[in-house]
């Protein structure tokens, strides 16, 4: 039984595949445009010390030679066997970012993080320690799933057991190598966001919304096609707190 039904995905994976090569919101990159914006705020003279927080096993933009600047990087995460694994950044730091950044005040010229803030249960005690160990003028730049995407409205209201077993099922076996941690999703999205930021002392200058998170459903072939529809609606209306990812980018005042 579980051979057909893997191979019924299998099959709708195949026509939704087919059907995504059309798809132009599908082709809006945003977790490239994440890595771009780290790499230009990283162009400032000198050697800038740069904190990636929540980069576990990699660093997104010193990857593959993303890198085109001579940036210094630390590595901080709350697991050390994902630690471990990161082979691009030599510095790192196992710690919860949540209770606190264990760097000096002002010592940092940026903070990213990718994928982080939607595991935080406080991210606003993150935020203020972003403010803590940024240099005057120094950068942040998030990049998060946002609260009301259909995936992460799904993921909210089914019971997280429920909600493991159907991705270990759908991906299997590449689920097998998944980490798995709690999802909480406080202020992601833009409005709620860019609020948090000026209130720890940051000017948001610039926030991209993606639109497409149809490729979460590409399992079963009716709920992409319901997903396509929500996701050309909402950029088409530019409903920017109903996306599927924000790359918000800051300056510490």
């Amino acid at each position: 039984m579980k051979a057909i039904l893997h191979s019924f995905l299998a099959a709708n994976r195949r026509a939704c595949d087919a059907m995504e090569k059309r798809l132009s919101l599908a082709r809006d990159d945003i977790h490239a445009a994440y890595i771009a914006q780290v790499i230009h705020k990283s162009k400032t003279p000198g050697s800038p010390w740069i904190a990636d927080v929540g980069s576990g096993r990699k660093c997104d933009y010193l990857r593959g030679g993303n890198n085109s600047t001579d940036i210094r990087s630390v590595a901080l995460d709350v697991s050390a066997a994902e630690l471990r694994l990161n082979s691009e950044i030599s510095v790192k730091l196992q710690c919860d970012v949540s209770q606190g950044i264990p760097l000096a005040d002002r010592c940092l010229d940026g903070v990213t993080a990718c994928r982080l803030i939607e595991h935080l249960p406080h991210p606003e005690n993150f935020i203020s320690e972003c403010c803590r160990v940024l240099k005057p003028n120094g950068f942040l730049v998030l990049f998060f799933p946002q609260k009301y995407a259909l995936f992460a409205t799904i993921k909210r209201l089914l019971p997280e057991r429920l909600v493991t077993r159907i991705i270990r099922f759908i991906y299997y076996p590449e689920s097998l190598h998944f980490c798995w941690s709690p999802l909480y999703y406080r202020h992601c999205c833009p409005a709620a966001m860019e609020k948090l930021l000026r209130r720890h002392g940051f000017e948001v200058s610039e926030v991209r919304v993606g639109y497409y998170q149809s490729q979460y459903f590409k399992s079963f072939l009716p709920l992409f096609l319901i997903s396509v529809l929500c996701d050309w609606l909402t950029s088409a209306l530019h409903l920017r707190n109903l996306g599927a990812y924000s790359v918000v980018t800051a300056t510490r005042v």
